[in-house]
């Protein structure tokens, strides 16, 4: 979830689309008031600020197994407690009162660490791995703490943002950038996953020409729709066909400076692009034979 309320992707205030393609999309309870409010400032672009009292996104049950992990950006406005990302009672990832972080499968079935606090008003990278009865905190791309141990090999179930599944624990704060992945992430992918994102953040779109200089053809991103963009961080299963497929082929890479009052000049940058292409469907050769 990009949590930036890109009508592109369908949207809007109480719909948030995921980008993983799982379509394991988001929504909130606009009728009873229990949706979070768009935030323009946003660790990357926009993202939403949940009340502390009933806000929260749901996203259906996700089951994660024994083996996943989660990142996303914060800015905690609270020190009490509260449930960033869960499921039913005893099911969270992670919940967090005062200065200790905990994750949790089941009541009685948790493991915590000490995260130092955080400053209301700043964004904090927060990621959790998991590995069987194996866990693993992060802070700004930093493990904390040592690794924990589960009581019982038990499988995550989630389907909740900004609380817990009933609504209770409510979360009171900003949420940008939330990742799941059904696999445990290594140190040094959450190291960079923190590195990629914490100054802004790289977007892609392409286009197909007739001609060298590319007059009168637009650059598109999926569905050859010129309002998306390639999000995935290499951009290496460029999957949607271009329309139309031509001779020549450009490429441009948006460079997103992060929302940062004091590292507003940083950027991503593009170090080394390689590109290679697939006609689809093959090119056929016409053969004329002569008569018999």
């Amino acid at each position: 979830f990009h949590f930036n309320n890109d009508t592109a992707y369908g949207e809007n205030d109480t719909r948030f689309f995921d980008f993983s393609s799982n379509n394991n999309n988001g929504s909130c309870d606009m009728a009873n008031s229990k949706c979070p409010a768009l935030n323009l400032s946003g660790k990357l672009g926009n993202s939403f600020t949940f009340d502390g009292v009933n806000d929260n996104i749901t996203f259906g049950s996700l089951g994660l197994g024994k083996n996943h992990s989660i990142s996303f950006w914060l800015d905690y406005q609270d020190t009490g407690d509260a449930v960033v990302v869960g499921g039913i009672a005893g099911f969270y990832m992670p919940y967090i009162v005062g200065t200790t972080i905990y994750y949790s499968v089941g009541v009685g079935n948790f493991v915590n660490v000490a995260h130092g606090g955080f400053t209301k008003g700043r964004f904090y990278h927060i990621a959790i791995s998991r590995n069987s009865t194996s866990v693993r905190f992060y802070k700004d791309g930093v493990q904390i703490g040592a690794q924990q141990t589960l009581t019982t090999d038990t499988a995550q179930t989630i389907s909740t943002i900004g609380s817990y599944a009933d609504g209770t624990f409510p979360f009171n704060g900003t949420i940008d950038e939330v990742a799941i992945w059904n696999r445990s992430l290594t140190a040094q992918q959450i190291g960079e996953l923190y590195n990629r994102t914490r100054y802004g953040r790289s977007r892609m779109q392409v286009r197909s020409c007739d001609d060298a200089s590319c007059s009168g053809e637009n650059f598109v991103g999926p569905d050859n729709n010129t309002a998306k963009f390639f999000l995935n961080n290499t951009y290496s299963n460029i999957s949607v066909p271009i329309a139309p497929n031509q001779q020549y082929f450009q490429f441009k890479v948006y460079l997103d400076v992060g929302n940062s009052t004091t590292n507003i000049t940083i950027a991503p940058y593009a170090d080394e692009v390689n590109f290679s292409y697939v006609v689809s469907p093959p090119r056929q050769p016409t053969i004329n034979a002569p008569p018999n």
